[in-house]
């Protein structure tokens, strides 16, 4: 296969659907409502603190009580809420005709066999809340009178309405929170059904309409059919995974501004790994995970089915048709699923081997894993079926999607005469540029996203693997920098992998030709300006106040006298950052943006470095760090050396903290000369390189290009580029607010 064309169809079908404006519009709306949803308490809070009211009403209660049966508990009931008013009259005197808005008549009476009896009357419905207070007050009252009756006290009367406590124990099942199990695989299942109607109904639109339209003949004359439908599956379900990427990124900033607000009012969220894993439901994680991988291998399955039945298709309305078929069979399959498995029923044979099959094993095996009754084997084998349909189906249906898209009927399209398109260069230029700078937005706003997700998802799922499966091995802190190590290796590595897809070869740009010493003499001046920013940021929080409580938190450790813990520690502070973050912000977006000017790629590079540590005096130190390293690294045109000046920045700090927390005197003294010492020498390295350039009359080497290009501004009409800066303002923001409350 060729794999440059299948990559190009999916960048290119990517693009076209991600910077579609109803694509856009949509993702807005669907921010918008999902902000709105996680924040409905704080949103009711505000309204009712400003007694803004929007949906209630005023309530009048009137009741009429001969007997005095109530005994003024409707006052009581509703005395706090400000907008019920009670009152009693002496009769019922309303009609449909003169009978008012938001006005209730109770009427309530003796009954010989009931008790009591009551009726109540309005004009249309009102808020349920209230009529469950008026049935309780009723209730209340019909026990207060039958205790009387029968000459017994109410408590032991309220006993026989109370339900008997049984503890119903299942050994070999975990019934646990099965309600709230039960409510999220209900949820997760309507969410991967409302997913799969949006995949099949996109590949059928896609394949329809490029049928109809006769593009898809001419794609097939440059790809064969295994290629096309491959890129096909491919830039669908990207697309999916990008959208289900910004569904997620719409619930942090909801839920990141939700938790912003209520630490304003004085809660204080938790702190601790532990905390946070008390929360937590290990059975729910499971399941999560496991439905993920499930879905994502059927989804890619039926993709294929549905790319091979909508090519059958003869126009727009047959391909929406075509999809029934599928979705029949999955809401099928959905409701034996909910109807055999659950934590009350056993386990048959039949169902162990039914849920191996690929489909059924996408509803199945998530559901019998939740309720604790999975079997290993179980497991491997309906994977192992649902890897291998795909290549099957794949081989089978590329053959018949091949005949499919190319049997048209004798209705032959119309053709339309085409405008005649512009010629002028400066417009083909300009759209051209356009174009370039949106794509590169959509880049580096998914890259952003990517980085931001990966880190917070695996942070917290690597977290509750790592505390339950090595708390008995390791300590906690040796946990947490452990997992420290992997989620920046993890998130920087995925990011990374993504921008380099869109990573061109520029064979124009001259790789620089200098030799190791030249290269030193750049590592010696990026060492001395590095020691001037670390002498300024010194400056600046102690005059300035600008605290740095974030470096502070993750240095200050206890128990740095284990040499344990003293190997994670130094590996996950100065090692991984100084190789997988020089490996994304500047072989990864530095080699993305080169092609616009050095300078303006080590501006970008650098603002991403700086804001991507989501504090203010970490920001700062990393906005000029990422300028220093950026240069470093277009200067030589090898990574080595900024490996090397990030390494040497971090495990200065990370080795001080040690030394000083072991009270090794001695080591702390050697490294602080050392420190002093390469600062000097790199001074005395600059200048003689300065004396050295002035005597031989050479020009200071300036990176090439505009910081900012004209036509950079077009990077601001992308929607992905705009949703990456609200995501990181808004994660950057709550850890301000969280780090100030430390």
């Amino acid at each position: 296969m060729n794999k440059q064309k299948i990559k190009e169809i999916v960048k290119f079908s990517i693009k076209q659907n991600i910077q579609n404006k109803w694509f856009v519009c949509f993702n807005v709306l669907l921010l918008i409502l999902v902000v709105l949803f996680t924040n409905a308490g704080n949103i009711r809070e505000f309204l009712e603190n400003n007694n803004i009211q929007i949906f209630d009403d005023e309530v009048t209660i009137e009741y009429v009580d001969a007997n005095n049966i109530l005994d003024h508990k409707l006052e009581r009931m509703f005395a706090k809420n400000e907008k019920v008013t009670v009152k009693k009259v002496g009769e019922n005197k309303y009609t449909p005709q003169n009978i008012k808005d938001n006005l209730l008549i109770i009427e309530v009476d003796k009954d010989e066999e009931k008790i009591i009896k009551a009726k109540i009357t309005s004009k249309e419905g009102f808020d349920s809340s209230i009529y469950d207070d008026i049935v309780e007050v009723l209730q209340e009252c019909r026990s207060e009178v039958f205790a009387k009756t029968l000459n017994i006290s109410e408590d032991k009367l309220e006993i026989l309405s109370t339900e008997i406590p049984i503890d119903r124990i299942m050994l070999a099942v975990n019934a646990e929170n099965s309600d709230k199990k039960q409510s999220i695989q209900f949820m997760s299942t309507i969410i991967v059904y409302m997913v799969s109607i949006f995949i099949f109904s996109k590949i059928a639109n896609e394949i329809a309409n490029e049928k109809v339209s006769k593009s898809i003949e001419y794609v097939l004359t440059s790809v064969t059919e295994k290629e096309y439908l491959l890129a096909k599956i491919i830039s669908v379900t990207a697309v999916v995974l990008i959208q289900a990427l910004f569904v997620l990124v719409y619930y942090m900033i909801g839920n990141l501004i939700s938790t912003a607000v209520l630490m304003g009012t004085g809660y204080v969220p938790p702190t601790t790994v532990q905390e946070s894993i008390e929360l937590l439901d290990t059975d729910i994680i499971l399941y999560i995970c496991t439905l993920f991988v499930y879905s994502l291998l059927t989804l890619i399955l039926l993709s294929i089915i549905q790319a091979a039945l909508s090519s059958k298709t003869t126009n727009m309305s047959e391909a929406g048709n075509s999809m029934t078929f599928l979705l029949v069979i999955t809401v099928a399959v959905y409701m034996f699923t909910f109807a055999l498995i659950n934590p009350y029923t056993n386990m048959s044979a039949l169902i162990y081997i039914l849920s191996c099959i690929p489909l059924i094993s996408n509803y199945f095996v998530p559901a019998i894993m939740i309720i604790g009754q999975a079997k290993a084997w179980q497991i491997i084998v309906s994977l192992l079926l649902l890897i291998i349909s795909i290549p099957i189906a794949f081989n089978r249906c590329s053959k018949i999607f091949k005949n499919g898209v190319l049997d048209y009927t004798d209705n032959k399209p119309k053709k339309h005469k085409t405008k005649k398109t512009l010629t002028l260069k400066e417009e083909q230029t300009l759209r051209l540029e356009k174009s370039k700078f949106k794509t590169l937005a959509l880049v580096l706003g998914l890259a952003v996203i990517i980085a931001l997700v990966l880190q917070l998802v695996t942070q917290l799922l690597l977290d509750a693997l790592a505390y339950l499966v090595l708390k008995q091995i390791l300590t906690d802190e040796q946990i947490r920098f452990l997992t420290m190590g992997l989620v920046s290796i993890i998130s920087l590595t995925g990011a990374y992998a993504f921008v380099k897809l869109y990573i061109k070869k520029d064979d124009s740009k001259e790789i620089p030709k200098l030799t190791v010493m030249d290269c030193l003499k750049m590592l010696a001046a990026a060492i001395f300006f590095t020691g001037l920013l670390q002498l300024f940021m010194v400056y600046a929080q102690a005059k300035l106040g600008l605290r740095n409580t974030a470096v502070y938190e993750a240095l200050n450790v206890d128990g740095l006298d284990n040499f344990t813990l003293q190997i994670f520690y130094v590996t996950s502070i100065a090692i991984i950052p100084a190789i997988f973050e020089e490996l994304f912000f500047r072989k990864g977006l530095i080699d993305l943006t080169r092609e616009y000017g050095d300078k303006f790629a080590i501006v970008i590079s650098s603002l991403i470095f700086a804001v991507i540590h989501l504090n203010l005096a970490q920001g700062i130190f990393a906005l000029f760090m990422g300028i220093i390293l950026g240069t470093l690294y277009v200067k030589t045109g090898k990574l080595r050396y900024g490996i090397i000046l990030h390494c040497i920045n971090n495990a200065y700090a990370a080795f001080s903290v040690i030394f000083s927390s072991c009270d090794w005197d001695l080591a702390y003294t050697v490294l602080s000369y050392f420190g002093r010492a390469l600062f000097i020498l790199s001074i005395l390295l600059v200048i003689v390189e300065i004396v050295r350039k002035v005597r031989a009359k050479e020009k200071l080497a300036i990176p090439e290009g505009k910081v900012i290009p004209v036509n950079a501004k077009y990077m601001l009409a992308d929607y992905t580029f705009i949703l990456g800066t609200i995501f990181v303002v808004v994660v950057f923001w709550t850890t301000e607010i969280m780090l100030n409350m430390l």
